[in-house]
């Protein structure tokens, strides 16, 4: 197998994986898997929180996943959302205590789980920054061709 199509079926399987565990940890929340990263973003936000924008841009997801996310971890009482006169959108969430709990529990077992993963890397710092690189330069990609295309 060439290169190329190994990295592409490990980074796939490896994200497959991480996704297990993600569902598995938040399932005993009665919680999704893709609520994991709503979860994340506001446990390293907080106490300030985010806006429904800033989770947005901060999770790479579309605002109709971030809308489902916050609405059920709202309603499983993981997270609150700040009350004022403001427009919905410019409101901040942040997590309850028991939110903060969940997160700081999830969290710690798929560090764990990473943890384990890089083991046996002699520099996992360095294949990190070299994973950065790679997806700068494919978003630089995208846009190259978006305008090629335009």
């Amino acid at each position: 197998m060439e290169g190329f199509e190994t990295f592409v079926f490990m980074i796939s399987k490896i994200h497959f994986l991480i996704q297990k565990i993600k569902n598995d940890e938040m399932k005993k929340y009665g919680l999704h898997g893709s609520d994991a990263v709503f979860l994340f973003a506001l446990y390293h936000h907080h106490p300030d929180g985010l806006t429904s924008k800033e989770l947005t841009q901060i999770c790479n997801v579309d605002k109709a996943a971030v809308s489902r996310g916050l609405k059920e971890l709202s309603n499983k009482g993981m997270i609150i959302r700040e009350k004022n006169d403001q427009k919905v959108y410019r409101l901040k969430y942040t997590l309850t205590e028991d939110g903060m709990q969940i997160a700081k529990r999830v969290y710690e077992k798929i560090q764990s789980a990473m943890d384990l993963a890089g083991e046996n890397m002699d520099n996992p710092d360095a294949f990190n920054a070299y994973l950065q690189i790679m997806y700068e330069n494919l978003v630089a990609f995208i846009g190259d061709t978006k305008n090629e295309m335009g």
